[in-house]
């Protein structure tokens, strides 16, 4: 490939991103917002989907989430996540809020983070929330580089008490004979598969 201005200006643009990502992790840039989860046939809130987004700035997550990636950055921003969503359920559980499970969303790459579930622990112990409150959501994805890893991570999670859900099932592996391998507690379809079997 030959370098040309279309490439210098992309890369000038993820330099540009990846410097907001470490301003926000190190000064607090980052805020949760909750998606609910609904029963339609309870007709009530369920839980929640814990979303990161960036205080001041209009930057998809889609975009910062990737470039974290790509630059190492995304082990810290998932510890990040994990106790703001962790914190913030506490501060609901001291005013009086029945709490309900919420969902953090969980990278492939996260799996190299070593100590996370020691962290993760660590974060329900201090504030006192039940293991069972929260779900790790993860994509097909996680399993493409290093499946073993993978499952035994999962397996850690649940036999302490955390929810495992498979998100966007369909889009990579789309096989019922995989999925039965796997310790997962929710399966979410991709949006496509959901279209077709309701079709």
């Amino acid at each position: 490939a030959y370098f040309n201005a279309t490439m210098e200006h992309q890369l000038k643009q993820k330099n540009e991103v990846k410097e907001i990502i470490q301003i926000a992790l190190k000064n607090d840039g980052f805020k949760m917002v909750y998606q609910p989860k609904v029963s339609l046939s309870a007709k009530k809130i369920v839980g929640y989907e814990a979303l990161v987004r960036l205080k001041d700035y209009n930057l998809s997550p889609v975009t910062f989430i990737q470039i974290a990636e790509e630059y190492g950055l995304i082990i810290p921003l998932g510890r990040m996540v994990t106790q703001k969503v962790i914190e913030q359920m506490a501060k609901w559980s001291s005013t009086g809020v029945i709490l309900k499970p919420v969902s953090i969303n969980f990278c492939a790459l996260q799996l190299y983070d070593a100590t996370y579930i020691d962290f993760l622990f660590e974060c329900l112990t201090t504030n006192k929330i039940s293991p069972e409150m929260i779900q790790i959501e993860i994509t097909e994805h996680i399993f493409i580089d290093n499946k073993d890893l993978a499952i035994r991570f999962m397996n850690q999670l649940r036999e302490k008490g955390v929810g495992i859900a498979l998100d966007d099932f369909g889009t990579e592996y789309s096989s019922l004979s995989f999925l039965s391998a796997l310790p997962v507690d929710t399966l979410k379809f991709d949006r496509e598969m959901n279209l077709r079997l309701l079709s």
